[in-house]
């Protein structure tokens, strides 16, 4: 064994897979020079006491110790830079002021949608992108050429010196693996995070103004919104409703059954308590855009409630009407559809199918928009009234003309339509004896 030099000292220690692994401490401790430090070989180790016995070594190491104390300063700088103002960061701080939900009574929805945006910004920052600042002061050939090869981590950018090019190059990256769908709903949030998040932080006040979201192209973004026009046959129906009806647990074919007579979405169903349920009309407290809102009920609903009523009367251990989660729901349901090879069918299609039926039956396309709380009868036209046009026309069925009359008038509002639609809600929603 070599004899080590004063200043020296050998370290062994065995890593996990049981191998031995041997290092050399150099500890040099004088007025005009001091070094801790941990190095791989006794060679190494021995240079480094030798040069600390002369002024010219002496010189080299200090050299040398300023220039490691540099690297490791500007590494836990950009180590506190990510941490606390990169993209990521903000982002993450956004969440927590503007959507993260925090009071006291949070229900499984409000988990699930703290949840969506905490992965939504992982979602979005790990995306890696072209760096562009690299590439200031290059010529366009050089930076096209390389572009792939220099890439950063999308939430590793300053927020504050993010440009256009950087959306650009997130939304191309992007549509590489998701829809135009996707990606426009994550420049929405990026757009509203620069919008909105000097209203939590002040000093942050120029992202406003410098919003690079609002001043891309988004030219391959265009076409992004196709409204589905899935519909559930007969049959399908028929096997769905017969096959939940099998599990052990009743309420997933309750719930399907609600959605599709009533339109409700399934949160709202599922959140749904024994005190909102009243004779003609469901009172909702939590809704998708956090209004409280009545559905009414057609005569069939008001049946289906009744029963549920009756069968809900010995709950006692939860206020709720069903004593089932929604991730629980979710996979038994997806697990059906699955087994039934109904393809290409969501839930939400319920209350899609619940609007196509309601218009089959009633025509009156303010008096549905009403029935499935759409306010605005501009997006009602663009997603179900036109699909449900286009497929009369494909069949050649007349069409009413009256939708085009109230355009010209300018009755294509809610606040304009309701005298339209009250009587015949009222009507058709009667309570039933």
């Amino acid at each position: 064994m070599a004899v080590l030099q004063k200043g020296i000292q050998e370290v062994s220690y065995k890593q996990k897979d049981g191998t031995t692994v041997i290092k050399y401490r150099v500890r040099i401790n004088k007025k005009d020079i001091k070094l801790n430090k941990l190095v791989d070989s006794l060679e190494t180790a021995n240079e480094l006491i030798n040069n600390s016995k002369t002024i010219i070594g002496k010189n080299a190491l200090n050299s040398f110790l300023t220039q490691e104390e540099e690297k490791l300063f500007k590494e836990y700088e950009h180590s506190q830079f990510l941490q606390n103002d990169s993209l990521e960061a903000l982002l993450n701080a956004f969440n927590d002021k503007h959507f993260i939900r925090k009071h006291k009574d949070l229900n499984e929805l409000d988990r699930m949608s703290n949840k969506k945006y905490v992965a939504l910004v992982k979602n979005i920052s790990k995306v890696k992108i072209t760096d562009n600042s690299l590439f200031i002061d290059s010529p366009i050939s050089v930076a096209n050429a390389f572009a792939d090869e220099f890439t950063i981590n999308f939430g590793d950018l300053n927020p504050l010196k993010m440009t256009s090019a950087d959306i650009a190059s997130y939304i191309s990256k992007r549509l590489e693996t998701v829809k135009k769908s996707t990606v426009k709903r994550e420049l929405n949030y990026l757009s509203s995070f620069f919008n909105n998040f000097s209203n939590y932080f002040t000093k942050y006040s120029t992202l406003m103004d410098i919003n690079p979201v609002a001043k891309v192209n988004k030219k391959d973004l265009k076409n992004y919104f196709i409204k589905r026009d899935r519909r559930l046959t007969a049959d399908e129906e028929e096997r769905l409703l017969k096959a939940l009806s099998q599990t052990s647990n009743k309420d997933i074919v309750i719930i399907t059954v609600l959605a599709l007579i009533t339109g409700m979405r399934k949160s709202e169903i599922m959140l749904m308590k024994k005190a909102d349920i009243k004779d003609n009309y469901i009172q909702l407290y939590k809704t998708k855009n956090g209004l409280p809102r009545k559905v009414k009920l057609l005569p069939k609903a008001q049946q289906i409630m009744s029963s549920i009523l009756l069968d809900i009367e010995n709950k006692k251990s939860t206020d709720y009407v069903f004593d089932l989660s929604i991730e629980g729901f979710n996979s038994q349901w997806k697990r059906i559809i699955n087994e039934l090879k109904i393809e290409d069918f969501k839930f939400h299609d319920l209350r899609s199918e619940f609007i196509s039926r309601a218009l089959e039956e009633y025509s009156n396309h303010f008096a549905v928009s009403e029935l499935a709380n759409i306010d605005d009868i501009t997006y009602f036209e663009k997603t179900h009234l036109f699909n449900f046009e286009e497929n009369n026309r494909v069949n050649n069925k007349n069409m009413n003309v009256e939708r085009d009359t109230q355009r010209q008038v300018g009755h294509l509002n809610s606040s304009m339509t309701k005298h339209y639609t009250r009587n015949l809600i009222d009507n058709l929603t009667k309570k039933i004896k």
